[in-house]
């Protein structure tokens, strides 16, 4: 009756992945989704006990406790990006809160980007309307693949928040690259 349900499978090939037991595929799942996407994909880990937070975009650890809300030197929203030839990626917005500086991280998790990148640059932004002076400036950021710059441009929404960290600290959580 399972079968004839569609509940379970008689294929050869899905009961050889499950043949050690519903662990050992969880852990084949996770090893080729390493080696496949591995550029695209970062464990956000706590920096003091180094365990798996709940989500990417927690900042304090379910297991010890510890909270790093208060190592986010600046928010910057996202409003659009821009890609010169021959130059880093731009994404442009206002810094909401803080300060930026070049060598600072942003993660770019919110902007469905599973990595911190430096910021190399940052510019002003200047409108046809000089006039009307609203404070965008664009960050520059090096490193990312095609793939992460197509995601990037097609956004077409404003997001707040993305998180800026001090280099030191983003190179304590093991996600500087």
């Amino acid at each position: 009756m399972y079968l004839k349900k569609g509940w379970l499978s008689d294929d050869s090939q899905i009961l050889d992945e499950l043949n050690g037991g519903f662990e050992e595929f969880q852990i084949k799942v996770a090893e080729r989704i390493f080696l496949e996407q591995g550029e695209d994909v970062f464990l956000n880990c706590c920096p003091n006990c180094e365990r798996l937070a709940r989500t990417p975009f927690a900042r304090q650890c379910k297991f010890c406790g510890y909270d790093w809300h208060k190592e986010v030197v600046a928010q910057f929203r996202f409003e659009s990006a821009l890609k010169l030839k021959g130059r880093s990626i731009f994404l442009i917005g206002k810094i909401e809160r803080g300060l930026i500086k070049v060598g600072d991280q942003i993660d770019l998790n919110r902007l469905r980007i599973n990595v911190f990148k430096e910021i190399v640059s940052i510019e002003t932004i200047t409108k046809e309307d000089k006039d009307k002076n609203d404070g965008d400036i664009a960050l520059g950021v090096y490193g990312l693949s095609n793939s992460q710059i197509k995601v990037i441009l097609s956004l077409n929404v404003s997001i707040n928040s993305l998180d800026v960290f001090d280099k030191d600290f983003v190179k304590l959580i093991g996600h500087g690259k």
